[in-house]
């Protein structure tokens, strides 16, 4: 039986992010009468909460005219919430009419209040050139700014500044560090970079104890490939303990996913009947769901098997067959 394809290969996920991020929401709040009385006392946090009940259309009805109103207000009382989702809905336009530049100036408000989402959209702005001039080098000092606030997100945007080194000098230590922090606040693509960094000693030491730590953390964080990588470690047995029981648990949870490469394991594994029951069905399943995928071998297979199904289930009849027509 030939052997996994996938045995030594890992593999790296796309990550795009393209929209600016709402800032405010509510699932359980105060009764809105009393977030009214607070609001009209100018308590600004209460004002941004009510604006985000009629935001949401909690307990009261849904209404964006009266969402702008009391985040208006909320700004107004130098609530860096309430400037951030004024400005979020400046840039969709709900209510009030859109405008990049004033949606860029309330998330700057924002930001310089304190508020990591909003040094976030600003540095996201900065980078498309919305509502004001593109700007790589503002985009990265906002980045930063959210960093600093521990805003992962804005902490991995850095890191894929220094790793691509087009709009920034490139630098695979800065990289690293970039990605290891956006990690340890949760972002699992962080966890999946700086894994890979650390297994190819890329801006850091190489360390088999790093990349195993953050490489679970970014499976538990859903990047299927980081449990596609993972089972593969544990079946090759290279950079972890050869366990096939555990490669297949993090197959299985890759694979629900979409992760490519976890569908092939599960697929292999099930065909040649090693490490769990041989099922041809389950493998074809697999195969099909990693080929859908864009795994080009699995197409392959899949094929081959089919193949082999369609030889095995053609019969030959015999002499005495009534179905043979005998023309002499």
């Amino acid at each position: 039986m030939k052997s996994l394809v996938f045995a030594i290969t890992l593999f790296m996920p796309v990550a795009c992010f393209s929209q600016a991020i709402d800032i405010g929401q509510v699932t359980k709040t105060e009764d809105p009468k009393i977030l009214e009385q607070k609001c009209e006392a100018n308590d600004s946090n209460a004002c941004n909460t009510l604006g985000n009940v009629y935001a949401d259309g909690l307990e009261v009805e849904q209404s964006w005219e009266q969402a702008a109103k009391y985040f208006e207000k909320a700004c107004s009382l130098e609530s860096s919430q309430g400037c951030g989702n004024l400005g979020f809905m400046y840039e969709k336009g709900r209510t009030v009419p859109q405008s990049w530049e004033k949606a860029v100036e309330l998330y700057k408000k924002s930001c310089d209040l304190g508020n990591n989402w909003g040094c976030l959209n600003v540095g996201i702005e900065y980078s498309r050139g919305n509502g004001v001039q593109q700007s790589w080098t503002e985009a990265s000092n906002y980045y930063k700014k959210a960093c600093d606030m521990k805003d992962g997100l804005g902490c991995y945007l850095q890191g894929q500044l220094y790793e691509e080194g087009e709009h920034a000098a490139k630098s695979p230590t800065e990289a690293f560090n970039y990605f290891n922090k956006s990690c340890d606040l949760n972002v699992g693509l962080g966890c999946y970079k700086s894994a890979l960094m650390s297994l190819n000693g890329e801006g850091v030491q190489k360390s088999i104890t790093i990349y195993k730590k953050n490489m679970e953390k970014a499976c538990q964080q859903q990047i299927g490939d980081a449990c596609g990588n993972l089972a593969i470690e544990y079946l090759s047995g290279v950079n972890m303990d050869l366990s096939p029981v555990i490669a297949l648990g993090f197959a299985l949870e890759g694979c629900e996913l979409n992760s490519a490469p976890a569908c092939f394991v599960l697929a292999s594994s099930y065909e040649k009947g090693t490490d769990i029951p041989f099922d041809m069905k389950q493998a074809d399943y697999y195969y099909a769901k990693a080929c859908d995928l864009g795994i080009k071998e699995a197409c392959t297979k899949l094929d081959q098997n089919t193949d082999k199904e369609n030889e095995m289930s053609i019969t030959i009849p015999k002499e005495n067959d009534d179905s043979i027509t005998n023309f002499d």
